[in-house]
């Protein structure tokens, strides 16, 4: 191993000292020391590295090599000592100023390469001239001039994944020259490489000397350390070597970057397709993750979409109802009782003579905890309890609501004089319960009593809840409890107002006011109260989903971040600012959540087709409800990433290469 030459000799070493003469050297480095807690890895190093050498600084491992190259490189702070940089001091340069320095005048080899493995070559090369906003344009045609002069332009297009370690690192190499840096510092650059590889770097290492670039290299291979111009020792963390004010050296014939007028690249574009090319590199967690914005989305919209849907329906309906319909009570029933067909009949006289009158019924909503419907006697006990709705009716009740049967007189039925139980099932409400059709021996049992099944339930009519419902007789329900009877009137169109004036008179003259009466119409006020809770509680459950998605978003971006430090430390060695990588990981988390919310958009506007389809409603669907999910999408998706961006931004690069 060649041992340095003292700087008030000549070296003979020295190649191609007649090219130039340099007075003053461009790295300075003097009783540099860097420790952490109370390790010191670098203890006392003191040097001067002069403008076109190739110098090698060895070591074992441990001896401090890598904390070094980090100080050189301006990725770390020394704890002591002075680093003059072309003779300006850089221990107290600003971060931005330290980013923008290593971007123009550094260029940077590790022992692994750290590419994007789904990235073609040329496009990894470049990522130094991106950070500088090098026009793609450009950019092409800087890293077709290097690849050419490395032998690498038969790869420029083939996927790093594609290639062999060597290929990899001449790639590396390649990406650290074409900013036409000043100085390239390489750390251990053939540490993974076989001999032939060896050889082909440190040629290309020693080209790039001659042509004047600066080339360190820290390394314990004696191949490359016997290559270089001389050597500097590092040896528990220090080397040891007298300075003097000049040392011939070759000028720099390297070409500095472009002016900052001549950049006229647009950074977002480039950090969009870093995001882009991020997404695509990793499909199954972006799959995954698209889902989980999909779901979020999807069930705002579909929730939302369900919501304005049903809320139209009931509109509909009450709207249409208003128009022929009122209900009143009789307060001479007691609570609890149902009028006997001889007080309906009474009651039907005495309004059926009033103008307008088309028909009247009997009916009343039933709890299903009361009504404690079941397939077995002793339902309480096997379980299996019909929690669905069921009403109070009689035949002028089912009539009035249009409802039509199988078989077709099952109305009827349900007035059997004396105390004969019946019941009339809708079809859901029938399968749930295991009755396929009316006949002799389909039983159900409500409370403890046996009633037959005289008729299923084929046509909605007026009532958009028949399918699911289970319609009781006055003999079926006479039994059960917190039952509140009301006559339903049907009337010809615009007839409930004038109507529910005159019955109260016809039915208690003495005493009208006793008569309670209150038209559809007034449930209309109702409905937008029960829209706005619904709406309210959708809301809730759909944020609760966004928020779901948000922090298994921001838990998968986490783990990327921490799988990617290598990929993060590159790109801040490169001087990317910190503000440039938390935007990258921003708009893939942006992204993801547009293309989600587009995807759950789609989903959601599909379901509400479906079941309103299923249902006979008109689907309800404003064009703003694709805006929401994929704004909601975007706008989680980059919520989600904001966490993972910030800790990303603040990864150590020199901890990163430490590792």
């Amino acid at each position: 191993m060649t041992e340095p030459a003292s700087r008030g000799e000549a070296d003979p070493n020295m190649r191609g000292a007649a090219r130039g003469v340099s007075a003053d050297p461009l790295i300075r480095v003097k009783n540099l020391a860097r420790r952490f807690g109370s390790a010191e890895p670098l203890a006392n190093a003191t040097f001067d590295i002069y403008e076109g050498e190739f110098v090698a600084i060895v070591g074992p491992s441990g001896s401090g090599k890598t904390t070094l190259l980090n100080l050189l490189g301006l990725l770390d702070t020394p704890t002591e000592g002075t680093y003059l940089l072309r003779g300006k001091p850089v221990g107290h340069l600003s971060e931005r100023e330290r980013n923008a320095l290593r971007s123009r005048e550094i260029g940077f080899v590790f022992q692994s390469s750290n590419m994007v493995q789904t990235e073609p070559a040329y496009l990894g090369a470049s990522l130094g001239l991106r950070i500088q906003n090098v026009p793609p344009a450009e950019r092409y045609a800087r890293v077709s001039e290097v690849f050419d002069s490395l032998g690498l332009s038969r790869i420029r297009n083939t996927p790093a994944r594609s290639l062999s370690g060597g290929e990899r690192q001449r790639v590396a190499l390649a990406r650290a020259i074409v900013t036409r840096p000043r100085i390239v510092l390489a750390d251990e650059p053939t540490g993974n490489l076989d001999n032939e590889n060896t050889r082909k770097v440190i040629h290309d290492l020693k080209e790039l000397s001659d042509q004047g670039t600066t080339v360190v290299v820290i390394t314990h291979d004696e191949q490359v350390a016997a290559a270089a111009d001389r050597c500097l020792p590092l040896v528990d963390g220090t080397i040891a070597e007298p300075s003097t004010s000049a040392t011939p050296g070759r000028a720099s014939s390297a070409q500095q970057p472009a002016s900052e007028n001549q950049r006229k690249s647009a950074p977002l574009l480039d950090n969009l397709a870093d995001a882009a090319n991020s997404l695509t590199s990793r499909p199954v967690r972006s799959i995954l993750l698209l889902m989980v914005f999909l779901l979020g989305a999807g069930g705002l919209i579909a929730g939302t979409g369900l919501t304005h849907t049903a809320s139209n329906q009931i509109a509909e309906r009450l709207t249409e109802a208003a128009l022929d319909e009122l209900r009143f009570t009789d307060p001479s029933l007691k609570s609890g009782t149902i009028p006997t067909p001889e007080e309906v009949e009474g009651i039907r006289h005495a309004v059926g003579r009033l103008n307008g009158f088309v028909q009247l019924g009997v009916s009343a909503s039933i709890a299903p905890a009361d009504a404690r419907i079941g397939r077995l006697p002793d339902t309480d006990s096997h379980g299996g309890l019909y929690s669905g709705a069921i009403r109070l009716a009689d035949s002028g009740y089912l009539s009035l609501m249009e409802v039509r049967t199988v078989p077709a007189n099952a109305s009827q039925l349900m007035d059997l004089p004396g105390s004969v139980p019946a019941a009339i099932m809708g079809r859901s409400a029938a399968e749930r319960l295991g009755v396929a059709r009316a006949a002799p021996g389909a039983l159900i049992w409500v409370g403890g009593l046996p009633v037959p099944v005289v008729g299923i339930a084929s046509h909605a009519g007026r009532d958009a809840l028949v399918d699911q419902q289970v319609y009781l007789n006055a003999a079926a329900a006479r039994h059960l409890g917190n039952l509140h009877p009301q006559y339903v009137v049907r009337t010809t169109d615009g007839f409930p107002a004038a109507l529910g004036e005159a019955i109260p008179k016809a039915l208690a003259p003495g005493a009208p006011a006793s008569i309670s009466v209150g038209s559809v119409a007034d449930l209309r006020n109702l409905r937008l109260g029960v829209g706005a809770e619904l709406g309210l509680m959708i809301a809730g459950v759909s944020t609760v989903l966004l928020v779901l998605a948000a922090l298994t978003a921001a838990t998968a971006m986490y783990l990327s971040v921490q799988s990617r430090i290598p990929e993060i430390a590159l790109r801040r060695a490169l001087g990317m600012k910190k503000r440039t990588v938390a935007s990258i990981f921003i708009l893939e988390g942006t992204l993801i959540g547009l293309a989600g919310g587009l995807a759950g958009g789609v989903a959601g506007t599909l379901a509400v087709i479906a079941i309103s389809a299923a249902n006979a409603w008109e689907p309800v669907l404003s064009l703003s409800l694709p805006l929401l999910s994929i704004g909601s999408g975007g706008a989680t998706g980059a919520l989600a990433a904001l966490y993972p961006a910030l800790i990303a931004a603040r990864a150590d690069p020199a901890s990163a290469l430490r590792s």
